[in-house]
C-alpha cells in the first residue's frame, strides 16, 4: 500500500504515508477513550447479567490470592520444553538480527553507494 501511496500526488506522496499513520493512530486512541472504561461496572456495552459474573469472579480471585499467596507457581519446566515457546524464541531472533544488521548497514549503504555525508 505504501508504494501505491508514495504514488498519489495528494499530501506530497511519501508523506502520506506517515499522514495516514498518524490519523489511523488517532482513530484509535478515540475509539478506545470512547469505548474502554476502567472497570466492569462502568462499562455500557456489557449485560447486568455479565457484569455480575465477572464482578463475582474478580472478588473470588482477590479472595483466593489473600488467602493462599504460593497456591499458583508457572510451570517452567513445561513451558520451556514446549514447541511454542522454542518456536517464538527463535522468531524473535531473527527478527531482531534482521532488523539490526539492516539498520546497522544503512549508514555504510547511504555514504559507499548513494553519496550521502553521514557526519
Amino acid at each position: 500500500i505504501s508504494g501505491l501511496m508514495c504514488s498519489w500526488r495528494f499530501a506530497g506522496g511519501w508523506p502520506l504515508i506517515f499522514y495516514s499513520a498518524g490519523a489511523s493512530g488517532i482513530i484509535w486512541a478515540s475509539l478506545w477513550i470512547i469505548i474502554c472504561v476502567d472497570s466492569p461496572r462502568d462499562h455500557t456495552y456489557i449485560s447486568t447479567i455479565e457484569k455480575k459474573i465477572i464482578l463475582e469472579h474478580i472478588q473470588q480471585l482477590l479472595n483466593n490470592k489473600n488467602n493462599n499467596d504460593d497456591q499458583f507457581r508457572p510451570p517452567w519446566r513445561v513451558i520451556l520444553k514446549s514447541s511454542a515457546c522454542w518456536t517464538l524464541f527463535i522468531i524473535h531472533t531473527c527478527n531482531n538480527w534482521g532488523s539490526y544488521t539492516f539498520l546497522t548497514s544503512i549508514p555504510k549503504y547511504m555514504n559507499e553507494d548513494l553519496g550521502f555525508d553521514i557526519k
